[in-house]
């Protein structure tokens, strides 16, 4: 061989190397986690708020008696009302989409356009608010909190699962608390 072959020949083994060691199993480095809502439990949410795209809007209130719909003071749906602010509280993301102000109007995570915007307000008197945007599958949605330019892609909310209808709310009665 000669010696340029032999160049060569160290140099594809040196590049299998390299390969073998950047693609090695259980390194990968993978997208930083994005928490939303860090240190933020569901207990501590005491309000919420939720707007639709055509701005009707319902809040639910944590008090002692469990959750109501303001400000009629109707008992709310526990459940329900527990299960959302579980899922907003623990909401994560590693899919960044994008951060243009175009593609927020696009995706419907904008200010003004939006397909659900909540408003959380915590035990603290902080508040904070995602809008909820498309969702491009399953049990997939787009995510932008107020003020940040970052829209990412989660999994396991949908806006529909936020209704802004009474309705949708209300606790359902058994008829031994209606007597």
């Amino acid at each position: 061989m000669t010696k340029r072959n032999i160049f060569l020949f160290i140099l594809l083994l040196l590049q299998i190397v390299m390969i073998g060691y950047m693609y090695r199993p259980g390194k990968e480095a993978g997208a930083p986690v994005v928490e939303f809502f860090p240190g933020i439990g569901q207990d501590k949410v005491s309000e919420f708020t939720i707007t639709d795209n055509e701005q009707n809007s319902i809040t639910l209130k944590r008090g002692e008696q469990g959750w109501t719909i303001e400000p009629a003071g109707y008992p709310a749906n526990g459940v329900k009302a527990d299960s959302l602010v579980s899922r907003l509280a623990s909401l994560k993301s590693t899919r960044l989409v994008t951060r243009t102000p175009s593609s927020r109007i696009r995706l419907k995570v904008d200010d003004d356009i939006f397909e659900k915007e909540i408003k959380l307000l915590v035990d603290d008197g902080k508040s904070y608010v995602i809008f909820l945007g498309a969702s491009p599958g399953h049990n997939t949605t787009h995510v932008r909190l107020k003020g940040k330019d970052e829209v990412f892609l989660v999994k396991g909310l949908s806006s529909w699962e936020a209704p802004t209808e009474n309705s949708a709310w209300r606790k359902n009665q058994s008829a031994e608390e209606i007597e």
